[in-house]
This record gives C-alpha cells, sequence and structure tokens, in this order.
C-alpha cells in the first residue's frame, strides 16, 4: 500500500505485535545530504521506522531505493 509519506505514522498506529505480518516494505527517505555510500548506515542509525520496527521482533534485509524491507525475525520466510 503507498500511503505517501505516512508509512511511519500508520506502522506506529498498528499493534504489530498482534498483526505480525512476515515481510514489511516500507518508504523511508534519507537527507539530500546523505551521499549514497551511507544510505544504509543512515537508516540504520537514524530511521524511525528501522527502529519501530527493530523493537517489534523484525530486521531489516533489504534496501531498493527509498524502500526499506523487513523480515520478522520469527517468521517461516526466513
Amino acid at each position: 500500500i503507498d500511503i505517501e509519506g505516512l508509512d511511519f505514522e500508520i506502522l506506529r498506529d498498528l499493534n504489530l505485535h498482534e498483526l505480525r505480518a512476515d515481510v514489511i516494505a516500507a518508504e523511508d527517505h534519507v537527507p539530500h545530504n546523505i551521499s549514497e555510500a551511507n544510505r544504509l548506515e543512515w537508516y540504520i542509525n537514524n530511521s524511525k521506522i528501522v527502529n519501530l520496527l527493530k523493537s517489534t521482533g523484525y530486521a531489516l534485509v533489504s534496501v531498493v531505493g527509498p524502500t526499506l524491507i523487513f523480515v520478522r525475525i520469527k517468521s517461516k520466510v526466513n
């Protein structure tokens, strides 16, 4: 679902402990002054989405453009 920049707000308001989706894709945009080489580090250290999903049992497994792909750590998809 493309939710036009409200990814964090929607994910924050979902009950991810109950929903327990195996895979979540969400967009998060890095500031323009962050180089391509530093994007992953920026996401890991600064992204509210990464912090939220890590705290609810998800691991960041891929970054495709602005799309972050997470898999639930205890998922059968792993």
